[in-house]
């Protein structure tokens, strides 16, 4: 178990989210991380690596929600509907933990909420996240009984290989999806421990996506462990990226106030939870 993690700043959740991309791309070792052979593949990631950044982008916006339909519509006319609605998925779920809206606990449920309204119960997303749910519940349970002391030699690990495997069991996009957020909600604070699992799932490329933006977000910065930053020689990068993202989630919120500001100026927002304070509370 890791120790309990400070409350980020809201820019701190932006570079988490920024270096838990970079992990994805950069810092895994070659012989587990496979890179997308085939342009469709090479397309999913690319959607995902889009809908994150939006996720971010309007991160500050009270009504968020018809800015990113709005976008998911837009993709929709040149993807397919599986691709679009991965990247929408992505983007509810990186806006959502940047925000401090909900507990991690709580984002596969979020996440379902914002399928679609043409997503119909025979959706793919939708089966395999109810299904991800599932596995989730079961694996609380064996958590419980491994508590109270009932059960003993269960390999948590384990269970939640086997359980991506189950997600990925018809090795499409939408189990590669559900098995990301399986992941994000089983390991929580534990990044090193979500990314070694999401290494050895089918589509790699997109659970170690998934994985590292939003726990990136949801943590922020202090949850990438030091050797993954240190290897990557790349903090200058990251960092920059990560300001001039802010700097744009702050201009989509008030572009008067934050139009002359260089991205690298502009003052840290801090969450308060004793006050419950939102994102646009802190910004003005």
């Amino acid at each position: 178990m890791t120790p309990e993690l400070p409350q980020p700043s809201y820019y701190d959740k932006f570079l988490g989210a920024v270096w838990g991309e970079y992990c994805s791309h950069y810092l895994m070792p070659d012989s587990l991380y496979h890179f997308p052979e085939s342009k469709e593949q090479r397309q999913e990631q690319f959607e995902l690596t889009g809908m994150s950044e939006m996720g971010l982008n309007i991160a500050y916006l009270p009504d968020y929600k018809k800015e990113l339909l709005r976008f998911y519509e837009d993709v929709s006319g040149y993807l397919d509907a599986t691709k679009a609605q991965a990247g929408l998925l992505l983007g509810v779920a990186v806006r959502l933990m940047v925000s401090n809206e909900i507990m991690v606990e709580d984002l596969l449920s979020a996440v379902i909420d914002y399928l679609p309204p043409d997503a119909g119960l025979d959706n793919p997303y939708r089966a395999k996240l109810l299904a991800a749910q599932d596995y989730l519940e079961e694996r609380q349970t064996l958590v419980n009984n491994i508590l109270a002391g009932d059960l003993e030699g269960i390999d948590l690990s384990e269970v939640d290989q086997r359980n991506v495997a189950r997600c990925e069991n018809s090795n499409d996009l939408p189990g590669a999806v559900a098995a990301g957020f399986y992941l994000i909600i089983a390991c929580k604070d534990d990044f090193k421990a979500a990314m070694k699992l999401a290494l050895e799932a089918k589509r790699n490329y997109v659970i170690t996506f998934l994985v590292g933006v939003t726990l990136g977000a949801c943590y922020g910065s202090t949850i990438i462990p030091n050797e993954y930053q240190e290897n990557s020689g790349s903090s200058q990068e990251v960092e920059n990226n990560a300001k001039e993202i802010h700097w744009t989630a702050l201009m989509r919120l008030d572009h008067k106030k934050y139009f002359n500001l260089k991205p690298d100026s502009i003052p840290v927002i801090n969450f308060d939870r004793q006050k419950n304070s939102k994102p646009e509370d802190n910004a003005l």
